[in-house]
């Protein structure tokens, strides 16, 4: 059942090193539909998106923006000006689809936003690669905080909040359909959604790394129904009903995490050919999954 490896930090380390998208060089495209910032380009981030060409800045200023974002384009980056949660983007009591909907393009960077209250998701990507989500809030959605699907690959999700997305549904953050390969989930926070992070539906090849589930409703890591491959290292689950657990999948290695005042510290429902190692916890089924009690510490 257990095996001792050691390339999960060397993959982990690798997709580091690899995910670190440099800004865009092109033009800065000034948005504001207040009086914050003097002679905006555009009142809306959707009309700064249209102006903007590959390699462009589309600088978002303070204010609330009541708006669905689609980026169609490559290589943007969209960012929030000022402190955290000084730039909002409200889908007006979740009838709005997606504060951002990355629809079939790759390289681009969303950070700094506050998002609030849209039906899908905060964001969402459809088959988009290589894009990078960065320094947001999700919270209020009717589904998922950030949702990756439709063949989405080698996107970096990192330093992320998903909190209080209340639907019996929903994720902080999601991974799924197959063809959804490569990502890297790390330095994330996820707290009361029903699922913390979930991989599934035959994603593949998924780091999660060094992310923090507390509180959710049902698990703080989930990866099932074909999420083969996935890495589960040096993440922190506390107080879930079940913190880390492994479902329908094989490939999975799971090491160095830390689950503990869960219900159930760490499930594995025995299916496939999958790693533990190192984790410390103080429950499991099956049992011996734990190698360590030590470390119980939020």
């Amino acid at each position: 059942m257990k095996r001792m490896f050691g390339n999960l930090v060397v993959i982990a380390a690798a997709a580091l090193a690899l995910a670190s998208p440099a800004w865009g060089g092109g033009r800065v495209i000034v948005v504001d539909n207040g009086s914050t910032c003097p002679h905006p380009d555009a009142t809306t981030i959707t009309d700064g998106v249209a102006i903007a060409s590959p390699g462009d800045t589309v600088l978002v200023c303070p204010g609330t923006y009541t708006e669905s974002v689609s980026v169609t384009k490559d290589d943007l980056t969209i960012r929030a000006k000022g402190a955290p949660g000084d730039v909002v983007l409200d889908g007006f009591a979740q009838s709005l689809f997606a504060g951002f909907w990355i629809k079939n393009a790759d390289g681009n960077v969303i950070e700094g936003f506050m998002i609030e209250s849209f039906h899908e998701a905060g964001i969402v990507l459809d088959n988009g690669d290589g894009n990078t989500l960065r320094e947001n809030v999700t919270t209020g959605a009717h589904h998922d905080g950030i949702e990756l699907r439709l063949g989405s690959s080698g996107n970096v999700i990192e330093h992320n909040e998903s909190i209080d997305n209340l639907a019996f549904n929903a994720c902080g953050i999601q991974v799924r359909d197959a063809g959804s390969t490569g990502n890297l989930i790390r330095e994330n926070t996820s707290i009361n959604n029903n699922w913390g992070i979930r991989t599934g539906f035959g994603a593949t090849g998924n780091i999660v790394f060094h992310n923090l589930a507390k509180g959710n409703r049902a698990f703080g890591i989930l990866n099932f129904a074909g999420a083969n491959g996935t890495t589960i290292e040096d993440n922190r689950a506390f107080a879930n009903p079940t913190g880390i657990a492994v479902q329908q999948s094989s490939g999975v290695a799971v090491a160095r995490n830390h689950a503990f005042d869960n219900s159930l510290d760490l499930r594995w429902d025995g299916l496939g050919t999958n790693t533990f190692v190192d984790n410390h916890c103080d429950t499991s089924v099956p049992s011996g999954l734990c190698e360590h009690t030590e470390g119980n510490g939020h």
